[in-house]
């Protein structure tokens, strides 16, 4: 298979390019971990998406290291991404596969949900700090969702422009699927319509117990289904909505689903503007019932 796949080299393609790509093709296909995150920071002619109600751009993530990721190996992995793909999907054994900051647009990640449909070996996927979009969110959202054997318990998209169409897929996956247990969701653009769509599917999901969902826009108009969704849900560990605009009275919302939470052990809901008046709700909340790490 790897061979065959080797073969496909376009005949116009420089033989750096078709060395790099034998590489990766070789590597993907072999190994159990499949690292290829770009290493430098990204160009500012992709930038971060904000809500247009943010005043200025929040700070990149750390960087990470990796065996095989650079600016040549990306553009190489960008221009032929199907045949990558093609080597991941080969590959019976790859469990985790991280193409952090490789300029993944929406069309790649459509061909990735195309492959995520009859998946069964990943367990972990990072696409953060791409260009998903929202039709890229959607394909790999309705992937996760149709596939009843996926096992994929960690995956992250953060740092990607899904916004409410991409966030409304993400929940409609949510109600579907029983194997995530992580979900990043940090800075993803999503605003009211979007938030509601996924707590309200958290909040039916038996199965996640992380979700970070930091710097986007729930605003307050959204906190009341944020509140209903910690009311009932029963597996839900930590809750990151760090700067979601949430101000006074959406904290003050939020206290009142924390009363009757019983299984949440971290909330984080840093920048978000709640003044004394919400600490004093969220605090008498914590009173009442098991107090989360804030």
């Amino acid at each position: 298979e790897v061979s065959r796949l080797l073969r496909m080299e376009s005949s116009s393609s420089s033989s750096e390019e078709k060395r790099v790509l034998r590489e990766i093709v070789r590597y993907i296909s072999q190994t159990a971990v499949a690292d290829l995150t770009v290493i430098e920071e990204s160009k500012k002619s992709s930038e971060e998406p904000l809500c247009p109600l943010m005043n200025g751009k929040r700070r990149r993530r750390e960087q990470k290291t990796s065996s095989m990721s650079n600016n040549i190996t990306s553009k190489v992995l960008r221009k032929y991404f199907p045949k990558v793909v093609a080597g991941v999907k080969s590959n019976t054994s790859l469990t985790h596969l991280d193409l952090t900051r490789n300029g993944i647009d929406s069309q790649m990640a459509i061909v990735l949900g195309t492959m995520l449909e009859r998946c069964e070996t990943l367990t972990n996927l990072n696409l953060s700090h791409n260009r998903i979009g929202e039709a890229g969110c959607i394909s790999i959202a309705e992937a996760l969702g149709k596939n009843a054997h996926t096992r994929i318990r960690h995956m992250d998209l953060s740092y990607n422009t899904v916004y409410n169409d991409g966030g409304q897929a993400l929940g409609r996956m949510l109600r579907a699927n029983a194997s995530l247990r992580i979900l990043n969701l940090q800075q993803c653009g999503i605003y009211v319509e979007g938030s509601r769509a996924i707590m309200e599917a958290v909040a039916r999901n038996a199965s996640l117990q992380k979700l970070h969902f930091a710097n986007n826009c729930t605003w307050v108009d959204g906190a009341d289904t944020t509140a209903q969704m910690l009311a009932v849900n029963t597996t839900l560990q930590y809750l990151d909505i760090s700067g979601n605009y949430l101000y006074a009275e959406g904290a003050k919302i939020i206290a009142k689903g924390l009363i009757v939470n019983s299984t949440l052990d971290g909330l984080l809901i840093s920048s978000n503007e709640i003044e004394d008046e919400g600490a004093k709700a969220l605090a008498g909340g914590l009173r009442l019932k098991k107090r989360p790490k804030l």
